[in-house]
């Protein structure tokens, strides 16, 4: 567990894999108060290469919890948490994340990323909330879970999931969206709504 001071770091957060992860050997980033908004991560990108606060990128068993997690562009280039590189068995967790209404708060594009959570986080403006799609329809995403959070004026949609496999999505409040709480698009099998 890293239990991160109280304070405003003005950077970015890649993680890998890490040899030695798994499900009794988790790795945990969360404030040491307890309290999201003592510890915020902020970072404003350049361009398309570093679009990203936090970047999950084949890590596997990592928690973010309790942090607030900012994307300052003004416009364009704001992505909060970027996912990809077959990220499994992430828990982002009691979190604050702010965006921008041009960007996508929480994203991943065709990969496979499973048994990923997204509990109790709230969510501030973003164009999607967030944006999670599968590779393809024959290689769906599997068992995301997205339950409890709240999601304060998105300015499309609350969350876009598409090309997934058996995704619980509950107990979830959208509020003042711009067009769309929930898309789900190839979304398959018991999946809970």
């Amino acid at each position: 567990i890293f239990n991160v001071f109280s304070g405003t770091y003005y950077e970015q957060l890649v993680l890998t894999s890490v040899p030695g992860s798994s499900s009794v050997n988790t790795i945990t980033f969360q404030s040491q108060s307890g309290n999201p908004a003592d510890v915020i991560l902020d970072f404003t990108a350049l361009g398309t290469s570093d679009n990203y606060v936090v970047y999950l990128n084949g890590a596997d068993y990592i928690m973010l919890k309790k942090m607030t997690f900012t994307a300052s562009n003004s416009v364009g280039n704001a992505v909060v948490i970027r996912i990809a590189g077959n990220s499994e068995y992430n828990s982002i967790m009691g979190n604050v994340i702010n965006g921008k209404a041009s960007s996508t708060l929480l994203y991943a594009y065709q990969c496979s990323n499973h048994f990923n959570s997204i509990t109790s986080n709230t969510f501030n403006s973003g164009y999607h909330g967030i944006y999670l799609e599968g590779i393809s329809s024959s290689v769906p995403t599997s068992s995301l879970s997205i339950t409890g959070n709240t999601f304060n004026a998105p300015a499309y949609n609350g969350m876009y999931l598409k090309y997934q496999d058996s995704p619980l999505v509950s107990g979830n409040n959208i509020l003042n969206q711009g067009q769309q709480g929930i898309h789900l698009d190839y979304c398959y099998n018991d999946f809970e709504l």
